[in-house]
């Protein structure tokens, strides 16, 4: 939407989107807090947490082809497919291709897709990683506000928030670049892992 516009004015744009975001979160924290019914506290909370994740959402709209820098993308040593299977990462895919959350990003789909696909696809599991570490790390300042207040049910209740809408897609992301390396390396030479797809 916003890729062939000035910078200046993404910049802009991205400012009254970030502000607005946080108008709207401090208000259903501090509703949060000041609540005494605690299923109306968690309510809040809720939709508190899906507000945070707009930071991430918003940021790639605006700034589409940003990324982090290389290294970080690099799959480690550590990182193989057992591990991730070992961390639930597996039972986590099979919850999301059979939920209402596969509408929420087609495009980190292989199946219905062409085998040309493929590199478009690489690309975008980069970024929806990216947009779940911002989200991620937004969500972990008011967790730890929480805690330092007090409030440790919902401190917890965001927590895992995080961890399963967060946390864990950004593990799904990164066992899908090890399959994607792994099956089509024919494809993807040494420097397509590093380039990204504009």
């Amino acid at each position: 939407m916003f890729n062939k516009q000035p910078i200046l004015l993404k910049a802009i744009t991205f400012a009254f989107l970030c502000f607005s975001t946080f108008t709207i979160e401090r208000y259903l924290y501090h509703a949060s807090i000041k609540e005494t019914v605690i299923v109306l506290q968690l309510a809040y909370v809720l939709v508190e947490f899906f507000v945070l994740m707009l930071y991430g959402f918003f940021f790639f709209q605006v700034f589409k082809y940003f990324r982090f820098p290389k290294s970080y993308y690099a799959i480690k040593k550590i990182e193989t497919i057992t591990l991730y299977h070992s961390l639930g990462v597996t039972n986590f895919q099979k919850i999301l291709v059979n939920s209402f959350m596969r509408h929420a990003n087609p495009r980190v789909y292989l199946k219905g897709h062409p085998r040309d696909y493929i590199l478009t696809y690489y690309s975008e599991t980069k970024q929806s990683e990216s947009a779940h570490v911002i989200a991620l790390f937004c969500t972990l300042y008011v967790q730890i506000e929480l805690f330092l207040l007090g409030e440790i049910v919902l401190g917890i209740f965001l927590s895992c928030l995080s961890i399963f809408f967060n946390l864990y897609p950004v593990f799904l992301q990164r066992k899908n670049r090890i399959l994607i390396e792994q099956k089509f390396s024919s494809i993807l030479s040494p420097t397509t892992k590093e380039q990204e797809i504009h």
